[in-house]
């Protein structure tokens, strides 16, 4: 919050307050609770700094080239974070589906070998 009070919303540095959701990578679901806290403070913080900061800043408020080169990169930063999380969320969910189709054909080997065909094939429930 600083930052933005000190350069100012025209550097547009307030645009990694979007990256708030990104929390619950850190903490997990099941900690969703400490989750909506830490999200509620962050929406407060964006919506102080968007309402009170000034637009200027109040560190070399005449620099505008060095405002839109901060801004920039800035959108640029948050585009690549964003889709760094995609990966990884996409990337966990393909290996969490590799896991539970491995267990599945582990269990009904189990089945397999511990009854007979017939009692086992009663059993088998397709993936």
């Amino acid at each position: 919050m600083f930052i933005v009070w000190s350069l100012g919303l025209a550097s547009a540095l307030h645009i990694y307050y979007t990256l708030g959701g990104a929390i619950l990578f850190f903490f997990g679901v099941e900690n969703w609770r400490l989750f909506l806290i830490l999200f509620g403070l962050y929406v407060v913080a964006l919506v102080l700094a968007l309402n009170l900061a000034p637009v200027a800043g109040l560190v070399v408020p005449e620099d505008q080239a060095f405002r839109d080169m901060l801004s920039g990169q800035a959108m640029i930063n948050t585009a690549a974070i964003i889709a760094a999380l995609i990966f990884y969320a996409l990337w966990d969910r393909d290996r969490a589906r590799m896991e539970l189709q491995d267990e599945h054909a582990r269990s009904e080997a189990l089945l397999g070998t511990l009854m007979p065909q017939a009692i086992a094939s009663t059993f088998e429930v397709g993936p």
